[in-house]
């Protein structure tokens, strides 16, 4: 089984207490940081005001590009070597998935799982329905999907749009943040998640990438969902102060072959919150 993990902060923060029992599973894990996000491949760029025209677009199709490039060489180096082949950036498409998956490891042909938590699963039903052939199954964990995408903050001056995004990653917004995602939590926990949760904002690039993903209209797959063909588990926190029940569970009933399965006690983060729930599930 291979499981593609992707992540709109850094896959480790959120995943580092799912992720050993993934592996203690015998499950093939790979973690994907979204193109502007996590601790994604920008920081190459070394950005700052001075050299800010050298960002690459962050908008949806970036991103998903970016995905494509970042999941396509994971998989050509888990064959170790034996597809020896180098594209260019610019000429990643769907077949060179193909020729990969059908290459190799039998179990990857088979079962290749695609997980999205939060904002994530709507990077993750982009992708599905893009690349419908790559993906064989849909995880969502307490997904966002139903927002049109950034709304009326496409129309804000760039001052603006920055001024926004400095408080943020300010640490009263995080603090605040961290109090609606979990349902459980001590201060010291608090505290610790909430330095952890901000690491990516960090980055020089991170305003930059941000602003520009605001002003591209960001992620709207409403219309997407009733275009997934994967068989579908909807994992949902039965606390979550984050995104609605309604919204939560609603995608149950428009995604064509979708199982869901509530965690009780549990805020807008299971994998964090309950790892080993999370890990018992099967689709």
């Amino acid at each position: 089984m291979g499981m593609f993990g992707v992540e709109n902060c850094h896959f480790l923060q959120q995943w580092r207490y799912t992720y050993p029992l993934l592996e203690d599973a015998g499950l093939e894990t790979w973690a994907v940081d979204i193109l502007g996000w996590g601790f994604s491949d920008l920081d190459l760029f070394s950005l700052s005001s001075l050299c800010v025209e050298r960002l690459p677009p962050c908008d949806v199709k970036s991103k998903r590009g970016g995905m494509v490039e970042n999941v396509f060489f994971v998989m050509l180096n888990y064959f170790h070597g034996m597809v020896k082949m180098l594209f260019e950036p610019s000429h990643f498409d769907l077949s060179h998935f193909s020729f990969l998956i059908s290459f190799g490891n039998p179990t990857l042909r088979s079962q290749r799982y695609l997980v999205g938590p939060s904002l994530g699963a709507a990077v993750a039903i982009d992708f599905a329905v893009n690349y419908s052939e790559v993906i064989d199954k849909l995880v969502m964990i307490d997904a966002s999907v139903y927002s049109e995408g950034t709304g009326n903050s496409v129309n804000l001056p760039r001052t603006v749009a920055y001024a926004g995004v400095y408080i943020l990653k300010s640490i009263p917004v995080r603090l605040y943040a961290n109090f609606l995602a979990f349902n459980h939590m001590t201060l010291d926990t608090w505290w610790d998640w909430t330095k952890i949760g901000r690491l990516h904002c960090l980055f020089p690039w991170w305003e930059d990438a941000t602003v520009d993903f605001i002003i591209s209209r960001g992620y709207n797959v409403t219309l997407q969902i009733e275009q997934v063909k994967q068989k579908t588990l909807i994992i949902w926190g039965e606390n979550d102060q984050i995104i609605s029940n309604k919204l939560g569970v609603r995608p149950h009933g428009e995604l064509p072959n979708a199982i869901i399965c509530q965690i009780p006690d549990c805020g807008h983060l299971p994998h964090v919150e309950k790892p080993s729930k999370v890990r018992g599930l099967k689709l």
